[in-house]
């Protein structure tokens, strides 16, 4: 058995287990079921949209100190598919706030850059949404949050490969975010990389009634490298983006539009809208339609995806 089907039937061992609690300590097993029928420009086909299993457990240290750890595969839903680690991380937290070491979701995505649609795929964003070898600390004190990120994965022979910051500020039915992230993954073969890149993202929030309103930008230096996607690699890159979304009962209706920018390649937009109905608050449907446009240089012709989900967390 390879290494990949042994973790796969250990953790679903493990899944299968539920929920134990043992004097201070307490597990908990979790999954979430997300698929969909997607039309993309005529070809349908059957998408997995970021379903996912794990194991998470906590132990009371005593001193107000809590032991936290968690690990996380996702699971494409086709015939022969290996389950990937999502996180894998183990932390502690206390009055001094709360401290995380391994594979995590990153501070960038907590802040500035979480998915608005129910497939987790907003097009256009920058940086990454997990990564390997973080050391991450965060601190929260009325409705401030403070985070602050080292990534030691050593991708090209550097002990440091990023490094993170982070903030959040809420009053009321406002909420301000921000992330830096400061690019020392350099390219050995390149004497002109001078680990100067960085990418900045700010975003606004603000809720009245069933009313949400967001904006972001996301603006990234030529020499960051760390640009995902369809996005610029070795350009100055740009991405603004604005959201609204009315809730009502178990429905709700939102949309996003988005620009990005980058000097050479020219510029990609995306307009989405997404209906959702909370059938219970564990189980949900959704039907979503997203407009692709740009430059020649970004794509080909203007693309129209659609798509019908189900989603069940359990």
């Amino acid at each position: 058995m390879n290494k990949c089907k042994l973790a796969a039937a250990v953790s679903l061992s493990l899944l299968m287990s539920g929920v134990a609690i043992a004097g201070d300590t307490q597990t908990t097993a979790y999954g979430s079921v997300r698929l969909s029928v997607e039309n993309n420009e005529g070809k349908v086909d059957s998408q997995d949209e970021l379903s996912r299993f794990g194991i998470k457990g906590s132990t009371k240290l005593g001193n107000g100190l809590t032991a936290v750890g968690q690990f996380e595969y996702g699971v494409d839903f086709h015939q022969n598919a290996a389950p990937k680690l999502r996180l894998g991380f183990v932390g502690l937290k206390g009055e001094f706030g709360e401290i995380y070491h391994g594979s995590q979701t990153t501070l960038w995505h907590k802040f500035v850059r979480g998915a608005y649609f129910s497939d987790g795929k907003d097009s256009l964003r920058m940086y990454t949404i997990r990564d390997d070898g973080l050391t991450q600390y965060y601190y929260k004190k009325g409705g401030f949050k403070l985070g602050l990120g080292v990534q030691t994965e050593d991708k090209d022979g550097n002990n440091i490969d990023t490094v993170q910051v982070g903030g959040e500020y809420k009053s009321g039915g406002f909420k301000g975010q921000f992330a830096l992230v400061k690019d020392k993954n350099t390219d050995p073969s390149d004497k002109a990389d001078k680990n100067e890149g960085q990418v900045l993202g700010v975003r606004l929030w603000y809720t009245a009634g069933p009313v949400t309103v967001s904006a972001f930008t996301h603006r990234a230096s030529d020499d960051f490298d760390y640009k995902t996607g369809s996005l610029c690699v070795g350009e100055k890159t740009t991405t603004d983006g604005i959201y609204g979304a009315y809730k009502t009962g178990v429905h709700k209706i939102h949309a996003r539009y988005a620009v990005n920018e980058c000097d050479v390649k020219g510029e990609k937009t995306s307009s989405k809208v997404e209906y959702i109905n909370h059938l219970d608050k564990k189980f949900r449907v959704w039907v979503a339609v997203e407009q692709q446009s740009g430059d020649k240089a970004r794509i080909a012709d203007d693309v129209l995806i659609s798509n019908l989900g189900v989603r069940y967390d359990f």
